[in-house]
């Protein structure tokens, strides 16, 4: 739902440009004569987020923060705003904990650009403060991330707006199952069942999490499905071979 006055004035300098290159087929700019190219973002898996860690590495980083190592983690990396929706995972979690022994760890940041943040950081810190199992850290700390990424038994995106949401595929690709929303780029990245469980209200996610918690087997089946998904469509090579072949495309020739 892009802000029409906006579109209005941003369009002629886009009408300059040959082609134009976005990342679902969600965000097609309409009354745009220039090609559009599909070219979803991927992630690197050498970085420090993403590199491989072994478990004891992870826990000794987690340990740090005082996660109880023994208790199943629940998590959500995303920003503190009020489109990742921390309310509403806090509400699932509470339900999620009356069948299953578990915690949940929000990790984030508050964007520099985002004067809500703060606020929002501080709501979510008023909503939870009396329920017990809830760990929230604000630090911008890759190897954390995937360090809780990868000793998560479930990973929420319980986003009510996003752009692609790229801690979907970083979550898949270290094996752990994600539950997340139709929200933006998710849905692109999770097929529900096989890779990980696609949501459309809270007693779903409530649902989908404690058959995760409960079945340590199909645990391991979706992340092992999830890890292999990524690998073949949301790494930075084939998004290399992507712009590749935009530079080669006749469309954007035929335009020129």
């Amino acid at each position: 739902t892009p802000n029409k006055e906006t579109m209005s004035f941003l369009m002629p300098y886009i009408k300059k440009f040959d082609g134009v290159i976005i990342s679902s087929k969600k965000f097609r700019v309409k009354g745009l004569s220039a090609p559009q190219f599909i070219i979803p973002p991927g992630i690197d898996p050498l970085s420090p987020k993403n590199k491989k860690l072994s478990s004891n590495q992870a826990k000794r980083l987690l340990s740090k923060k005082g996660i109880d190592l023994d208790k199943p983690i629940i998590s959500q990396i995303s920003r503190f705003d009020p489109w990742k929706n921390h309310l509403g995972l806090i509400r699932m979690y509470n339900m999620i904990r009356e069948k299953q022994d578990c915690q949940l760890v929000m990790m984030g940041d508050m964007a520099a650009d985002d004067p809500q943040g703060p606020l929002i950081y501080h709501k979510i810190k008023q909503f939870s403060e009396n329920i017990p199992g809830i760990t929230i850290i604000t630090e911008k700390n890759d190897l954390l991330v995937n360090a809780l990424q990868r000793e998560s038994s479930v990973v929420f995106q319980n986003s009510i707006r996003e752009g692609f949401a790229l801690t979907v595929s970083e979550a898949m690709w270290k094996k752990t199952p994600v539950i997340g929303t139709m929200a933006g780029g998710i849905p692109l990245q999770i097929k529900n069942g096989k890779t990980g469980f696609i949501i459309r209200n809270e007693l779903e996610g409530v649902k989908q999490a404690i058959k995760l918690l409960e079945n340590n087997r199909l645990r391991a089946k979706i992340g092992s499905q999830a890890h292999e998904y990524v690998k073949q469509n949301f790494l930075i090579t084939r998004q290399l071979q992507d712009y590749i072949n935009v530079f080669l495309s006749t469309q954007l020739k035929e335009k020129k």
